[in-house]
């Protein structure tokens, strides 16, 4: 399938084609200029549009090809701080204002060179000749005067590249009148992804929007289509919106892990059948109902503006299901016999009173409430209020049971007196994140004379509440923690081994993982034995990683490079081999409230069976990785799921992409590990330090 920019590419004449590829070139032969930092999407200028309406978005490049106009942009110019983008992109199209454009060739500090006609060429190639020696030169006295000004030489050979691109664009345009505009802002000096990980815009997997012929157009059968049409995308988290006989919007939900929020692409299409609530777009009439003429009832509803597209002989009322509620009438329409436009199998719930009472749909409108810190009920009223302002959350509750990770569904509560109770639910739509968990609220500063000698390996509760901090060496000391994290006590020693990985089993037995050995503790956490291994079964490398999966099995992972799985006896003995690493040298794992089993490995993460076997590594959106080798995993009690690298902390999902670096490396760099406490508390252990972590 052709991606976005080859699309828009073969859409150009041959000249702009042309200079395309001149500007492309000269980025990638630029060492200091990442072409993977550069957005290129079809441009329309608006005369009537306000410059405002632009958010301070500035082209590198805009193109005007007599078949359309198209601009380059930074990203980090094109997107706010958390990914989004700062003006619509629409079926890989941004709109911007005249002012902008103009704005371009009136900003002296730009450098910008306009070329309308070929008698301004002598003077513009004089010009740029001259500018670029003298900024050579400047580069020169920099270098030999000024090594520490780096930054400084980053910015001037990007300038010197954008006025190259300038005289590439002027000396290709001769023998046409295209215009080329070329920006060098501030802002553009700073090159950087946007902080939303590996997003991209939905018009890049979603290219072609011609979805031909459907069978209908509800919204399933359009995401099946454009799936269809467009291999690479992934439907999971996108809402149809916009629905009519021909197009529809598909947006991105603010759940979504691929595809930056917000984004749109308008699909068109060819269905045999529509949906009756196509053309009907009003489904509550304040009026009274006639029971014995159901043909006056059916006059009311087509004759409706809002539903003027309506075909009546097309439709019946389906007049035995109608019911009273209270003092609303409900009726369901439906398709009559001999239909040929709408669905076979479609009805429409509309609603009737002299009440004035609004359907839900009516008040609820925005269900996309974007980023929430929690899935707590009021945290997602306050979200719904948010979005709808005139909306009375007293009104209304959220189904029992219905909330998910990032959808819920909401109903009219019983004692409403402005909605109507049988109103349909509306699902609501939402992220959960909390930026601030598992950032450092600050480093443990210990009781004098007390301090680790080296760098701790294992951070651990247990079931009586007493916290372990386990140094990792063989001549490592065992201590226990206060709840802040400072030591209390120093319990005992490692006896000449080091311990890597520990684990409290259902039945409260305590197994410890060392150099090629499993070891039981006692409730103070001193080794209490080595566990001696059955004849014939033995491990090949230090024991990494232990875990007791919610089915009970013990698993065990050696630490290096396709090492092997094996599964744990209750105490400790080897009962199987299950299988190897895979390549990888897998340091921790988690299994999250939805049964799924995680396993952090060499800058990766992984999804494992329930027999311990890897199942697949997670790709990680837009090829984003971990700075070092994931060293801990955890999901807290509120459901977010930290990862540890010896360097930073993550938020991830559920699936485990990543969903926020939240920590950027501020520790160490050896293993981290972290705790949550049974009061709520999270520690965390870099090298010979203990850090309180935020909780909420």
């Amino acid at each position: 399938m052709k991606n976005k920019i080859e699309f828009l590419y073969n859409k150009m004449c041959f000249r702009c084609k042309s200079k395309f590829k001149q500007i492309v070139i000269q980025i990638k032969n630029n060492n200091n200029l990442d072409i993977k930092n550069l957005e290129f999407f079809s441009c329309k200028v608006e005369k009537n549009r306000l410059i405002n309406q632009d958010h301070g978005v500035k082209p590198l490049a805009f193109i005007h090809c007599k078949n359309d106009s198209y601009a380059f942009f930074w990203k980090n110019s094109l997107y706010n701080g958390d990914g989004s983008s700062k003006i619509p992109v629409i079926n890989n199209t941004i709109k911007l204002s005249q002012a902008t454009i103009d704005k371009i060739a009136e900003d002296a500090n730009n450098n910008l060179v306009i070329v309308n006609s070929l008698s301004n060429l002598p003077n513009v190639n004089s010009k740029i000749e001259n500018n670029v020696s003298k900024i050579i030169s400047q580069v020169d006295v920099i270098k030999r005067n000024n090594t520490h000004l780096t930054l400084q030489v980053v910015k001037t050979r990007k300038l010197i590249v954008i006025l190259t691109l300038i005289c590439i664009l002027i000396l290709g345009s001769v023998g046409s009148f295209l215009g080329w505009y070329f920006i060098h802002g501030e802002n553009n000096n700073i090159i950087s992804l946007p902080p939303a990980l590996g997003q991209i815009n939905l018009s890049d997997h979603l290219v072609d929007s011609n979805l031909q012929k459907i069978n209908d157009n509800r919204t399933e059968t359009i995401l099946s289509m454009a799936k269809n049409k467009n291999s690479d995308l992934i439907v999971e988290d996108l809402l149809v919106k916009n629905i009519t006989e021909t197009t529809a919007d598909i947006v991105v939900l603010s759940s979504n892990k691929t595809y930056i929020v917000g984004s749109l692409v308008n699909v068109s299409f060819t269905p045999q059948t529509v949906t009756l609530q196509t053309h009907v777009k009003k489904t509550n009439f304040f009026a009274e109902v006639d029971l014995a003429n159901p043909e006056k009832t059916i006059d009311m509803i087509v004759n409706a503006p809002e539903n003027k597209l309506l075909k009546k002989e097309q439709v019946q009322l389906k007049i035995e299901n109608s019911t009273y509620t209270t003092d609303v009438y409900k009726a369901t329409l439906i398709p009559s016999e001999n239909n040929t436009i709408y669905l076979e199998d479609d009805n429409l719930e509309i609603f009737f009173s002299t009440t004035g009472k609004k359907l839900l749909s009516e008040v609820l409108s925005q269900v996309d409430l974007g980023d929430i810190v929690n899935k707590n009920p009021e945290i997602i009223m306050d979200a719904i209020k948010n979005k709808n302002p005139n909306i009375d959350t007293n009104q209304i509750e959220i189904v029992s049971n219905s909330i998910e990770d990032s959808r819920a569904e909401i109903k009219v509560s019983e004692n409403s007196k402005e909605y109507i109770l049988d109103s349909p639910l509306v699902t609501i739509y939402y992220r959960v994140f909390n930026p601030n968990i598992g950032t450092i609220k600050e480093k443990v500063e210990q009781p004098d004379g007390q301090s680790f000698k080296r760098w701790v390996s294992i951070l651990f509760q247990l079931a009586n509440g007493t916290i372990l901090a386990i140094e990792s060496s063989s001549y490592g000391s065992i201590y226990e923690l206060n709840m802040d994290g400072a030591i209390k006590q120093k319990v005992g020693n490692t006896s000449n081994t080091s311990l890597n990985a520990i684990v409290q089993l259902s039945d409260g037995t305590i197994l410890a993982g060392g150099s090629r050995d499993i070891y039981e503790l006692n409730m103070d956490g001193t080794i209490k034995k080595k566990v001696e291994q059955p004849d014939g079964q033995s491990f090949d490398n230090s024991v990494n990683t232990l875990f007791q999966l919610a089915n009970g099995t013990i698993l065990a992972v050696e630490s290096s490079v396709n090492s092997f799985i094996y599964e744990l006896n209750m105490d400790g003995t080897i009962k199987q081999k299950v299988g190897n690493s895979s390549n990888t040298s897998l340091h921790t794992i988690v299994q999250l409230s939805d049964g799924t089993i995680l396993a952090g490995g060499s800058r990766d993460i992984y999804e494992l069976n329930m027999d311990g076997t890897i199942k697949k590594k997670v790709e990680q959106p837009g090829g984003v990785a971990f700075d070092g080798s994931v060293s801990s995993l955890i999901q807290l009690s509120d459901g977010t799921i930290l990862a540890a690298t010896g360097y930073s902390l993550y938020q991830l999902n559920m699936d485990g992409t990543i969903k926020k670096k939240i920590v950027d490396k501020q520790f160490g760099g050896n293993k981290l590990s972290i705790v949550q406490l049974n009061n709520g508390s999270i520690l965390a252990a870099s090298n010979q330090d203990i850090y309180q972590l935020n909780s909420e």
